[in-house]
């Protein structure tokens, strides 16, 4: 897909990302409208944390699954990095508070994508509403972990089939938002 890096130091990027938003707001008509004065610092943070990265993008929006358990997990991965002098990396992007993200989100993701031929060894957190990072490095004791973890969710759910919903904006993004409506 080419080095991202170098499109994002180009003059013009961050208008270049606000008349994609543009678009791709137009196109899809979400119930929860931004702005585009809302986006743009997030945008501009996300210029600033990967203007100069030096990676190369082999995905973005990349869905992977694997079999755990009899159960299909799917996984949609904000973006998959070929750094240039680094291990492959899975990046996530957080609009929120810091504070209220969760790793595990991060690892389950490199749970299902080592069942398939990506290995993962950087995980990354980018926050594009301060512009900061938090990274970590996929060992196998993670991996191990990871599917410790995923199981027990597993008799968690299959013990109470009860999901609670909580309506955001960012239900209008969500693949898998239509779900929601369909469980007790």
């Amino acid at each position: 897909m080419g080095g991202l890096s170098e499109r994002l130091r180009a003059h013009g990027a961050i208008e270049g990302l606000l008349d994609l938003y543009d678009l791709a707001e137009r196109h899809t008509h979400p119930t929860f409208a931004i702005s585009a004065a809302e986006v743009r610092p997030y945008l501009e943070n996300f210029v600033a944390l990967n203007a100069t990265a030096g990676f190369r993008l082999r995905a973005a929006e990349h869905e992977c699954s694997c079999i755990i358990a009899s159960y299909k997990l799917k996984c949609v991965v904000d973006r998959l990095d070929h750094p240039s002098q680094s291990a492959p990396a899975i990046i996530d992007y957080k609009t929120g508070n810091p504070k209220n993200a969760v790793k595990r989100q991060l690892e389950t993701y490199a749970y299902v994508l080592g069942a398939g031929n990506y290995s993962p060894h950087e995980l990354v957190l980018q926050f594009l509403k301060d512009g900061t990072v938090r990274d970590w490095q996929y060992t196998r004791q993670l991996h191990d972990d990871a599917e410790e973890w995923l199981l027990q969710r597993i008799v968690e759910i299959e013990g109470t089939r009860v999901f609670h919903r909580r309506r955001s904006r960012l239900c209008d993004y969500c693949g898998v938002s239509e779900h929601c409506y369909k469980v007790p």
